[in-house]
């Protein structure tokens, strides 16, 4: 039997995949707080839809 090679794999992988555009501005305002936090733009995104979520108190159903 061979030896299984590279990482492990995760058990939440993230297959699915998203293209976004924005604006020159919407850019570097995402660009420039990702530099001011030290954040990478996608958990900057990711974080956004959590506060969202939680303020306007959306349930969201497993469909």
């Amino acid at each position: 039997m061979r030896k299984k090679k590279g990482r492990p794999k995760k058990e939440d992988n993230k297959v699915f995949g998203y293209r976004l555009r924005l604006t020159k501005d919407e850019y570097e305002r995402l660009d420039n707080l990702s530099k001011k936090t030290g954040e990478t733009k996608i958990n900057l995104l990711l974080e956004g839809f959590k506060m969202v979520e939680n303020l306007k108190k959306i349930q969201l159903n497993d469909d």
